[in-house]
């Protein structure tokens, strides 16, 4: 166990860089020496306050595990989605007990297994605080039954009892067999006292009409105890047969619920409290809160024994205007409510030391002109400011390291938006109908919001509702004789059914966006200026060749990601960028003239066209049963291709694939006569024998390798009289290699191509492309040719999507098959960089640790269903319906619902595919993606389509794209490393690429001791962050965003202070130039990283 923990410790001592690791010792040496159990690491966005708890976890289980059992450490988080995100990255050990996802589920025994080190937990304020919205998981319901009949007076009135928790959530099947099993493993499962001290509990928890206020009309009468309600309740609803017990689910389940929560809190031994993010719920660590969530974050957290290690960029709102104030926001008082928990019972004394300090400082930044003129005093005033602030937070940022201001992030010169005729018709059709409904519904009057915003947000709006209270009265009214007349005189303002169902032009003329949107506008030519729709992943960062063919001139190409204030947005975005992709390739003119002999395509005839061609699909005729044997040219690993590659001996980036094709081709036919492999397996027919283009990477396998590992491990074929199209091709492989190797058959004669063919086959094929990344990235780990042929299988998924099919055959005018098309496809997009560079962002940025990860979430993110959005469209008679429109270019973000299972795990899925090369290549969110989640492997552009709020909202945006080795990064660091050096490191390592590219990188700022750069800023290379803020000509909006940048560049120096308005104001009319604005942020800003002491 002490082995496991030293290299667990020697493991993240290497990962930490310099500014990590003594943000690590600040918080050991705060809690364990001078027994301040409450810390915060308040990091700029994105740089890694996740790592920095991995490294307090693993140090303080060296030196403070407990002797008797693991170290338990409990992760509370928002919501599951970052839960999820998180969970694995805070884990130094590698493996970890079964993890606590409820305090209800401390009623279980302890099974702690004996030799367990870490016992990892998370838990939300939804599940385990704030549990009055919900009537909990049927395993919860199922343990409160099963505790609640272990009274003998309420075993006795049971079965309205068991209606009333078994709710309309599960089937009546499912609800007996989970209670019958419960009660039968009682004595296995649970806690043997935890039903009797509930019950106790429940006698002494006074009753009131307000926890119970239907049961109380309902009983008519008062009960002293939670205990003596529900033993009410029961019986009479036994005597009842006219009331549901299920009317009472939602109250009573929740009572229980909380008080069950409150008698397992006696079992929560954490060790280590780690709250991410808490800003989405600090009032749980409002002492003043007397809610049951504040109950019980009161006997949780602010326990003065519990260590608590907070983690926030934002941990209070570190600005807030003066009409904010008015409003009753006040950051301030926020301030000293976190510094006062920060110090316990201490905590009031702590806020009244740092309140001195901060006013002097404030006096100094009420005057920068004397702080220029008297820099000492100044400095002075700021250090001892800065001295009060460690006691309690740690902060790291990249100003720290940076020559510039601006956080390596420009702004697109595409952001003024200019308005369109079609612009102005689709507002005032939106308001005339909304001044309509007005009329007619009196009581609706000024609760629609503004029509100006809804225009400005969403093209089309009428088609987009769905949510709005707009939606609901304009249903209950369409049939009103007014609205209908309106309705029919502004068609433009909802989308038309037979337009998008014939795949007509919606928004475009002559190759230009003419939305009725400006920022929908400047959008769709974002997306689509570069072939965006012939695309199907994102261009690799440092291709080893010249791209080519749809990829040729994509250099700019990046994921997009898009916040908006209104929900309508994102669902407009992703319908209908999604749309026009199939309207540019599923019904492009170029494919419909060559396919003459079917029928134009529709967008919503199913199923979809054109059909699925990588299939493994299997004919019966009367000569045989025939085979897509072709399919293993594009899925096969085959070692020995891989091991031929020129690729690990460039001698330059810039050649063409032709000329490195040409090189391969040489390579091959050297292999091919050393191993004679014509002249043993092969024989002259007067026919080319094709089987020797998909057979050659097994066939050399199997000749160098003497095995055929590769196609074992996949023929796994159970003994029924069914079995899959994919294991009837894996046994015809395994058969006719058999029978060519051992002398059975001879090959026909060999294609004139073959060589050309085989090359691309190594070069290009997503089986040897695989392969090559895993081993590049993983070493020869076991079983490394069965996750290749995984992965390369998956990849089926998205190539045979109508989109895909049709993008593959427009960019790939030569060959008539399929397969053949796709090969080049992947040639051209450099398959096999963008596959290195994928995996090792994996294994790197996302806690994967081996080829079977890699694989199964590959896997996973390939076979990603299209989504759908619903979407009024409108018909021929100017009434509409709501259709279904897919999503898959583009998709919605924030729509799930995070508090459900299939809600979070949806929203997860679509985190994880948006960190993929692959499509959708934009991700419009809400506000709900705004803070803690990683969108940063491939994305470096980002639309405000609304303005935020505050400046520290915008950095928050920013943040979730400006992080750890992104995009961004690595388009930076490529721009600047010397090619011959990495050429060298390449030919004398086979290691990916992407290790050898940031070790250089690294070299080349070893001055810098923090280890911020290279990782998360560089001032050098051309590439950047790039933010679109579109914004209307002469609107509002242009005097609020240029205030936004003003106090962005401005309030850290005002980090923590009163009135910061006031001070932002005297700076920016203190009269000093712009060099002596500089000077002040040098000498005035304030720095609280471990890494600077005084």
């Amino acid at each position: 166990m002490l082995e496991e923990i030293n290299l667990a410790v020697n493991k993240i001592d290497k990962q930490l860089k310099g500014f990590q690791s003594a943000s690590v010792d600040y918080v050991l040496k705060q809690m364990y020496t001078k027994h301040r159990k409450k810390v915060l690491i308040a990091d700029e966005v994105g740089l890694g306050k996740t790592i920095i708890a991995k490294g307090v976890i693993a140090k303080a289980i060296k030196s403070h595990k407990p002797s008797d059992r693991p170290f338990h450490v409990v992760y509370i988080c928002s919501n599951q989605v970052l839960a999820q995100q998180n969970i694995s990255k805070l884990n130094p050990i590698g493996r970890a007990d079964k993890p606590l996802s409820r305090l209800v589920y401390l009623a279980y025994k302890d099974n702690t297994s004996q030799d367990a080190i870490l016992k990892l937990s998370s838990l939300t304020p939804s599940t385990s605080f704030k549990l009055t919205n919900s009537v909990g998981t049927k395993k919860e319901r199922a343990m409160l039954y099963t505790f609640l009949i272990q009274d003998i007076e309420i075993k006795e009135e049971k079965s309205s009892l068991y209606k009333l928790l078994q709710t309309k959530m599960i089937g009546d099947d499912s609800w007996a067999w989970l209670t019958k099993d419960r009660i039968e493993r009682y004595d296995d499962l649970f806690r043997p006292e935890i039903a009797s001290l509930l019950l106790n509990h429940l006698k002494t928890v006074p009753a009131s009409k307000l926890r119970f206020k239907k049961t109380y009309e309902y009983l008519g009468k008062k009960s002293a105890s939670i205990y003596d309600v529900i033993k009410a309740l029961i019986m009479a609803l036994n005597i009842d047969e006219e009331t549901n017990p299920k009317y009472f689910s939602y109250e009573i389940i929740r009572a229980l619920r909380n008080e069950l929560t409150q008698v397992c809190l006696a079992y929560l031994d954490a060790d280590l409290f780690i709250l991410d993010e808490f800003q989405r719920f600090k009032s749980l660590l409002d002492g003043d809160d007397n809610s049951e969530a504040g109950e019980i974050a009161k006997v949780v957290l602010r326990n003065d024994e519990a260590r608590v290690l907070l983690l926030s960029a934002t941990p209070f709102k570190p600005f807030t205007t003066q009409l904010e104030q008015l409003n009753g926001e006040d950051h301030h008082d926020e301030f000293r409510k976190l510094i006062e928990f920060l110090g316990g019972s201490k905590g009031k004394k702590l806020w009244k030391d740092f309140r001195v300090q901060q006013q002097a400082f404030f006096d100094i930044l009420r005057h920068p002109k004397g702080a220029i003129e008297n820099p000492e005093s100044a400095s002075n005033v700021k250090r001892n400011l800065e001295r009060e602030f460690r006691k309690f937070l740690s902060r790291n940022e990249r100003l720290s390291v940076a020559k510039e201001y601006h956080n390596m992030t420009i702004e697109s010169s595409n952001g003024n938006v200019n308005v369109i005729k079609d612009d102005i018709k689709n507002f005032v059709a939106l308001d005339q109908l909304v001044n309509k409904l007005e009329k007619i519904n009196t009581s609706s009057r000024n609760r629609f919001g503004s029509t100006m915003e809804f225009s400005k947000s969403a093209p089309y709006p009428l088609s987009f509702l769905h949510g709005y209270k707009l939606k609901e009265i304009l249903d209950i009214n369409r049939d009103n004789p007014e609205i209908k007349a309106h309705l029919e005189n502004n068609e433009s303002a909802w989308i038309d059914y037979e337009q998008i169902e014939n795949y007509k032009p919606l928004g475009y003329h002559k190759k230009m966006p003419t939305y009725p949107n400006g920022k929908f506008r400047i959008l769709a030519n974002e997306c689509f200026k570069d072939n965006g729709e012939l695309l199907l992943w994102i261009p690799p960062t440092k291709p080893y060749y010249k791209p080519a063919g749809a990829y040729r001139k994509t250099d700019d190409f990046s994921k997009i990601l898009v916040f908006s204030g209104w929900a309508m947005a994102p669902r407009a975005i992703a319908t209908l960028l999604s749309y026009e992709v199939e309207r540019r390739t599923i019904a492009n003119v170029k494919l419909q003239s060559k396919n003459k002999h079917s029928e134009r395509e529709n967008y919503f005839s199913t199923p979809r066209k054109p059909a699925p061609l990588l299939v493994y699909k299997t004919t019966e005729k009367e000569s045989g049963t025939t085979f897509q044997m072709s399919n293993f040219a594009l899925t096969y690993p085959s070692k020995s291709l891989s091991e031929v590659s020129v690729i690990r001996n460039l001698d330059s980036f810039q050649n063409s694939y032709k000329e490195l094709r040409k090189e391969q081709v040489v390579k091959l036919r050297e292999l091919f006569n050393e191993l004679d492999l014509v002249a043993k397996y092969g024989q002259s027919t007067s026919r080319e024998d094709k089987t020797w283009y998909w057979l050659s990477g097994p066939l050399l396998d199997s000749v160098q390798k003497k095995d055929n590992k590769s196609i074992d491990i996949h023929l796994n074929i159970e003994s029924t009289e069914e079995v899959s199209g994919y294991d009837k091709h894996i046994k015809n492989l395994k058969l006719i290699l058999s029978q060519v190797t051992e002398g059975e058959k001879k090959l026909g004669r060999v294609p004139s191509d073959l060589f050309e063919v085989l090359a691309d086959v190594t070069l290009a094929s997503p089986g040897v492309c695989s392969f090559t990344a895993l081993k590049n990235n993983y070493g020869n780990e076991d079983e490394i040719e069965k996750q290749a042929f995984y992965i390369a299988n998956s990849f089926f998924s998205m190539l045979n999507k109508p989109e895909s099919i049709t993008a593959i055959r427009l960019a790939v005018s030569k060959h008539k098959d399929f397969w053949r098309k796709t090969l080049k496809y992947c040639a051209e997009g450099n398959f096999l960089a963008m596959m290195e560079e994928y995996v090792y962002m994996l294994k790197n940025c996302n806690s994967i640790t081996s080829t079977n990860e890699t694989a199964e979430l590959m896997q996973n993110i390939l076979s990603v269903r299209t989504s759908s959005i619903d979407v009024d469209l409108k018909n021929r008679d100017s009434s509409y319906a709501t259709q279904k429109m897919r999503a898959h270019y583009a998709v919605a973000y924030g729509e799930q619902k995070m508090s459900t299972d299939a809600g979070s795990k949806r929203m997860i899925n679509i985190r994880d595919v948006f960190n993929s090369p692959f499509r959708p290549f934009v991700l419009a969110s809400t506000s709900v993606g705004q803070e803690g989640l990683d969108f940063h492997f491939y994305c470096r552009k980002i639309f405000h389509w609304n303005l935020p709020h505050n400046a520290i909202d915008l950095e928050q945006r920013e943040g979730r794209i400006n992080r750890f080795k992104g995009l961004v990064i690595r388009s930076k660091i490529t721009d600047i490393i010397d090619d011959d050096m990495l050429l060298k490191t390449m030919s004398e390592n086979s290691i990916s690429i992407w290790n050898s590219i940031f070790e250089i990188a690294k070299s080349l700022f070893k001055e810098d001791k923090t280890g911020i750069i290279p990782f998360w800023y560089l001032d050098e290379g051309k590439n950047n962050l790039e933010r679109f803020v579109p914004i209307h000509k002469f609107s509002k909006d242009q005097r609020k965003y240029e205030q936004l940048k003003v106090t962005l560049a401005l309030y850290r120096m005002t980090f923590g202070q009163p009135r910061q308005e006031e001070l932002i104001y005297a700076l920016k009319n203190s009269g000093l130039e712009d060099k002596d604005i500089n000077k002040l942020r040098e000498l005035l800003m304030i720095n609280l990283s471990p890494m600077n002491r005084h």
